[in-house]
């Protein structure tokens, strides 16, 4: 019994050190809002809203902040011309998430109409990267007239087989969840981080200081990281619910893919050219998820282009 008990007492003192450790990297995670705040349905968005123009509205993907967009996108944008608005999707980033159901992305849709209410743009040009592609779409779905155009840049579109990434997983777990968030992942995620960027570029080489220079370790904060893996592990039902809609998507909108991104255009891209009659599919051979970065000068004229095509707003 005594072998035992010591036992429990140095996994106890190992979980609490762990715990401690968690706090203390936590604490030194950026925090600094690059933006604005408003009230939107019961939430505290954070936003950045510059430029003179008709507007462009940019929705950043999982594990990101609004800082993904502005590092040099939005800039880009604004001096062509544009008013941009970026924003953190709810429960990243420094927006709030009190509502659990925001990981649907419909409701993230919903929410980021109520915020174009507030700001007075009636019908943006959407631009969506990743699963913030599929809040765009969802947008174009469900308030299609409030999207004057779109870009959908390695957005997901389709159901997939398979399951999500297992930290996802075992971050929706109870108890073990809350655990694995606040103690696992700021220690663990925080040593990979780098490693983890350099992945997500692949196959190009990663911009250099990438995380710095877009405050993307907030992600490892435990909430945004609860938050971040229930919208993936949402997104799989959250797409197929819009599969039915894409056959109202009639006008003409950009999907843009890298030829070798693990987010599969083979599913994706190929999805949305056989289900919405609008989809215009532009593939960039050789280039993976992170187009906007890597291939900055093809993805901004296409924007660009649809921007020009939008009399709405």
């Amino acid at each position: 019994m005594r072998v035992v008990g010591g036992i429990v007492v140095v996994i106890v003192v190992l979980l609490v050190g762990l715990w401690v450790t968690a706090r203390v990297l936590v604490a030194g995670l950026p925090t600094e809002p690059l933006g604005t705040f408003a009230d939107v349905k019961g939430e505290r968005m954070h936003f950045v809203d510059q430029g003179q123009g008709s507007p462009i509205l940019m929705i950043h993907g999982a594990s990101g902040n609004l800082g993904d967009m502005e590092l040099r996108l939005a800039p880009a944008l604004r001096a062509a011309g544009h008013r941009v608005i970026t924003i953190d999707r709810p429960g990243l980033g420094l927006s709030s998430r009190r509502d659990p159901g925001l990981q649907e992305i419909t409701a993230q849709a919903d929410l980021v109409v109520a915020l174009m209410d507030q700001l007075g743009v009636e019908a943006p040009t959407v631009v969506g990267h990743s699963l913030g592609g599929a809040v765009s779409l969802a947008m174009a779905v469900h308030h299609p007239e409030r999207v004057g155009a779109l870009v959908d840049l390695s957005g997901v579109s389709h159901a997939w087989d398979g399951s999500v990434w297992w930290p996802y997983a075992v971050a929706g777990m109870p108890v073990v969840g809350w655990y694995f968030c606040n103690a696992l992942m700021p220690v663990v995620g925080l040593a990979l981080y780098e490693a983890s960027v350099d992945s997500t570029f692949t196959p190009e080489p990663a911009i250099a200081d990438y995380s710095a220079l877009t405050q993307t370790k907030m992600v490892m904060r435990p909430q945004t990281f609860c938050n971040n893996a229930a919208d993936v592990r949402a997104l799989n039902d959250g797409v197929a619910g819009l599969n039915a809609g894409y056959a109202d998507l009639t006008e003409p909108f950009d999907v843009v893919f890298g030829t070798e991104d693990y987010v599969s255009p083979d599913l994706h891209a190929v999805g949305l050219d056989r289900d919405a009659p609008g989809a215009r599919i532009t593939l960039i051979e050789g280039a993976g998820h992170m187009i906007h970065h890597t291939q900055f000068d093809t993805v901004r004229d296409i924007i660009l282009a649809a921007a020009a095509t939008n009399s709405s707003d």
